[in-house]
């Protein structure tokens, strides 16, 4: 009997559990995160786990198997263990050789600091599942996937309680807006389909240090001093250009007497607190540094650097190939926003600009100044957090239009990351041409179908330039393998020397769309045969250049990070012996030098 009351009790449960579950499925916030981890987990897991971590992010995780597992400051066992799980060489472009011989990592150890639990819950799963405990296997690729999902959806609703703290009143219209921003900035990229770069990280500790602030705001105790501090190393440790970070206070205080009184307060109540748990956090750096170099202080990006009186502002901001409000339109809705709160919230209205402005100066003061994205101007991405805030208050009085354009914009996210992830937005920056062409990806002429072939110039000036190939306006026709094939020697002993082709040229081919025919830059050591090869293909447009005449300029940085290579050679490779013709070809090789 005592069972068949329990049984019962079960059963009349079940109608209001379900309700409950029903009710909480209807919280835009949860639903949007279950969609987001279902994605991501069909995403990732459909396609090769060892790509989880690449580009930049291998220089971000490298810390830890060469830390934890290898021992090695010198990252050469890290490297070999992820060689071996690609079957072939990759270039190392995140280690960097000192002029006194030495070798470091050039990236900042924040996310490494970030991911290290998921690391050690993947190394002792691979010892207990008696797997390789080196770093790069598929376990740890699927723990660190897993980790920068839970920073995502931690950013995630930490965002959502700092929008909560700053307008109470308009719980339900943030319910929406969040989810919607998402989907309509890159961060859903950076979350799914480039996981190991830092901007998932930054936007999780954005969102932390906000919420810390309007919590001390409320109630200072010296344990959220410590945590502010701890959360400021932090993001210094994975960007130090986000220091600026500090430009948000005025947003997040609302005017200038909280201002005053937040400053006040803080000072009056031992700003020790913080600054102590800030080195906590930054001392990570300094050892990190230490071991790896010898020295406690270490520019790491050797030969890079700022142009801040030549920034390329414009082009950051508005052109196809990079510009922000072009390719995150839902920022000409946040200055819409911002505007039409000037005369409400002039304080909060003017940091706004002072905030967006300085870190768009600094972002586009950098020598890489597309940061090669092809989802716009990515450093922005973190930032949205604070540039977002007018919008909750334009929602309630604008909100057709606002939640209109606040869908509008986040179809054309979803359509972009669908691009990106079938193919129709391959390893390419955007031109005024192919922009709006390349969202139709229900036309599968466009699938592969655009090639990016600028780059930014090295830091520094050029020292040196030579024509390694110059032809006149005579129309020379080919089919062989190997066409315009020329080498020149690179001089040794160098230091911060970086060296930079660039190649033009007027092309017609017989037959479109063009493939198979390839720019080839190859430098190379012949002692070792280390090598750094680029293969470029010959076009902007597959479907260009029959019939009439086509211009293309290539350019690019030959990676030469230890200094190593004795050679390079610069040819057209035409493994299929296909028929072109080409008239004005120059091919350039610069030297640059901070």
């Amino acid at each position: 009997m005592k069972n068949g009351n329990l049984l019962f009790s079960y059963l009349r449960a079940i109608p209001k559990s379900v309700r409950d579950l029903t009710k909480l499925l209807k919280n835009p916030l949860i639903l949007f995160g279950i969609i987001m981890i279902s994605y991501s987990f069909y995403s990732t897991f459909s396609s090769e786990l060892n790509y989880v971590i690449r580009s930049d992010g291998r220089g971000y995780y490298a810390y830890l198997p060469a830390l934890i597992i290898f021992n090695d400051s010198s990252f050469q066992s890290a490297t070999q263990a992820e060689n071996e799980y690609h079957g072939k060489e990759l270039n190392p472009l995140h280690l960097i050789k000192s002029q006194d011989g030495g070798i470091h990592n050039k990236y900042f150890p924040g996310v490494a600091v970030l991911q290290s639990p998921f690391f050690l819950l993947a190394t002792a799963v691979s010892w207990l599942a008696g797997q390789p405990v080196d770093g790069y296997s598929d376990i740890y690729s699927g723990f660190f996937y897993f980790g920068s999902l839970v920073y995502a959806l931690l950013g995630l609703w930490l965002f959502s309680k700092v929008l909560f703290r700053l307008f109470p009143d308009y719980r339900d219209q943030i319910r929406w807006l969040v989810p919607l921003l998402y989907m309509a900035t890159p961060l859903f990229h950076y979350s799914v389909h480039t996981p190991s770069f830092g901007h998932l990280y930054s936007f999780f500790l954005f969102s932390w240090f906000s919420l810390t602030v309007l919590q001390l705001k409320e109630h200072f105790t010296h344990i959220r001093l410590l945590r502010l501090g701890a959360i400021f190393g932090l993001i210094i440790l994975i960007r130090p250009t986000n220091a600026l970070i500090l430009l948000s206070l005025p947003l997040l205080l609302g005017s200038f007497d909280q201002l005053k009184h937040f400053l006040t307060r803080l000072w009056s109540k031992s700003i020790l607190h913080g600054i102590v748990g800030f080195f906590a956090i930054f001392s990570l750096l300094l050892l990190i540094w230490k071991w790896e170099s010898g020295d406690w202080i270490v520019w790491s990006y050797s030969g890079e650097g700022f142009t801040f009186w030549r920034p390329h502002l414009i082009s950051n901001l508005f052109s196809y190939r990079i510009g922000i409000f072009v390719h995150t339109p839902v920022l000409i809705l946040m200055v819409i926003a911002c505007l039409f709160l000037v005369k409400k919230a002039p304080f909060q209205t003017t940091f706004w600009f002072v905030y967006f402005l300085l870190n768009a100066w600094v972002i586009s003061s950098w020598w890489c100044w597309d940061y090669e994205s092809p989802f716009g101007n990515r450093p922005f991405t973190e930032h949205f957090i604070f540039l977002c805030i007018p919008l909750v208050p334009f929602l309630s009085k604008k909100r057709v239009f606002a939640l209109s354009s606040l869908i509008l914009f986040a179809s054309i996210g979803i359509l972009r990351l669908w691009s990106f992830s079938s193919g129709y937005m391959t390893n390419q920056r955007f031109t005024s041409s192919n922009y709006f062409s390349s969202l139709m990806v229900w036309k599968s002429e466009n699938f592969d179908r655009w090639n990016y072939t600028l780059s930014c110039k090295p830091f520094g000036e050029c020292v040196e330039s030579a024509v390694l190939l110059k032809k006149g306006n005579d129309v020379l026709h080919f089919d062989d393998e190997f066409i315009l094939t020329v080498s020149t020697n690179l001089p040794k002993p160098r230091t911060n020397e970086r060296y930079y082709y660039e190649v033009s040229l007027n092309k017609q081919v017989i037959e479109t769309p063009i493939s198979d025919i390839f720019l080839v830059v190859d430098a190379f050591e012949e002692k070792t045969g280390k090598r750094f090869y680029a293969s470029t293909e010959l076009f902007n447009d597959r479907y260009e250049g029959e019939k009439d005449w086509t211009s293309l300029t290539f350019q690019g940085t030959i990676h030469d990070n230890f200094q190593e290579y004795d050679f390079v050679k610069i040819y057209i490779y035409n493994p299929k012996h296909r028929k072109l013709a080409l008239k004005n070809v120059k091919m350039t090789l610069g030297k640059y030098k901070s």
